[in-house]
């Protein structure tokens, strides 16, 4: 269907309609995901000068975008004809455009008995599955459709506020559609599916892909140009920034603990750990400077991986002495009696590092959809 929509400049839904909607740049690019997106969440940050174009001096991509677009013609408007009173009864939009007294197009109607509206921007397919669905034409609605299409789909029916009408051929179809393909990364795709989640309200679809995001995002979360409302894209960057947050708090609490008197278990103990918790901290860039807001760079999930399995220099008692590898008198290594202790990092911090790292490993989780159905059009 994509192909051959894509390819053709009208279309008539009602060949008695009076309504001529045209389209202006069809299928402009919808969420692009940029390099600069990819990077911050993916942590590509050792690319040499010159991979995927990451070398090029300031300026030279906008150059670059500005020399394609004045370049490449745009595409030619696309038409389509349909009934006032299908798009009156189905949209508030349409209903105050052509019936209410002070818009141009209620007027135009209403002397020449037909009128043009212009749109701009919207997919070609995905308004005219829209438009199939205001006019009832069930059977030639699409019993399946890609991620993207859904997605632009949500678009027009946010903009026309048809939200509870689309959703009623729509939801069947998404439900099907996710099955087992949410992405594992923050990506593109996940942006999609957060959208398409909320605004056909598949509560337990938006309570996965939004915690998927808050766990694997490396950097800011962004709406990529899609109608996500701000209150959802701040709540779920909060979440993130918070999670790490507590998890860092966690291990510079350990870092000054052990650098505070009293002696926690012994000199030699407390000296191990933090040259062993210190030395670990700044390899994951974690300790100096301390990861500040929106931390850029780190994964929740990934921190919590690396953080648990932060190494721990093993612990010997012979009479409260400690040994860690360093050189200790013959008799006593050979004369004495060892015994392993239990001395670990997470002994510091016990509140915290347990909490975190063990029994609420998973901790944080996305934002509950009905926290949002406020925003929600109808």
């Amino acid at each position: 269907m994509s192909d051959s929509t894509n390819q053709t400049s009208e279309f008539i839904l009602d060949p008695e309609g009076e309504v001529t909607i045209i389209l202006h740049n069809p299928n402009a690019p919808l969420a692009v995901w940029d390099l600069t997106s990819a990077s911050a969440h993916h942590g590509a940050f050792n690319k040499q000068p010159g991979e995927d174009g990451s070398g090029d001096a300031p300026g030279d991509n906008e150059k670059k975008a500005t020399d394609q677009e004045s370049s490449t013609p745009k595409p030619a408007a696309v038409r389509f004809r349909v009934s006032a009173k299908h798009l009156t009864l189905a949209s508030p939009v349409f209903q105050s455009m052509l019936i209410r007294n002070g818009w141009k197009e209620a007027k135009q109607l209403q002397e020449q008995g037909s009128v043009d509206i212009n749109a701009y921007d919207f997919g070609t397919e995905a308004l005219l599955v829209f438009l199939r669905i205001v006019h009832c034409q069930v059977t030639q609605i699409p019993d399946r459709m890609s991620l993207d299409l859904m997605a632009k789909l949500a678009v027009v029916a946010d903009y026309y506020k048809c939200r509870d009408l689309v959703a009623f051929y729509v939801n069947r179809i998404i439900r099907d559609s996710h099955c087992n393909t949410q992405p594992k990364r923050f990506s593109r795709t996940l942006v999609l599916w957060i959208w398409v989640s909320y605004f056909y309200k598949i509560d337990y679809l938006f309570d996965l892909v939004t915690t998927t995001a808050v766990r694997e995002a490396g950097g800011v979360i962004a709406p990529l140009g899609l109608p996500i409302p701000k209150e959802i894209i701040d709540d779920l960057n909060d979440i993130r920034v918070e999670g790490i947050k507590k998890i860092v708090d966690a291990l510079h609490a350990a870092k000054d603990a052990l650098l505070t008197p009293p002696v926690k278990c012994s000199i030699q103990c407390d000296s191990a750990l933090l040259g062993a918790l210190t030395m670990q901290m700044q390899v994951h860039g974690l300790l100096s400077p301390k990861p500040q807001e929106p931390v850029v760079g780190l994964r929740y999930r990934s921190l919590v991986k690396d953080v648990d399995n932060f190494w721990c220099p093993e612990a010997w008692d012979v009479k409260h002495t400690i040994h860690y590898g360093m050189s200790i008198k013959p008799e006593r290594r050979f004369t004495r009696e060892y015994k392993k202790i239990n001395c670990h990092l997470r002994r510091i911090q016990p509140p915290t590092f347990d909490n975190y790292l063990a029994r609420r490993r998973w901790f944080i989780s996305g934002s509950s959809l009905a926290s949002y159905l406020r925003y929600c059009p109808s």
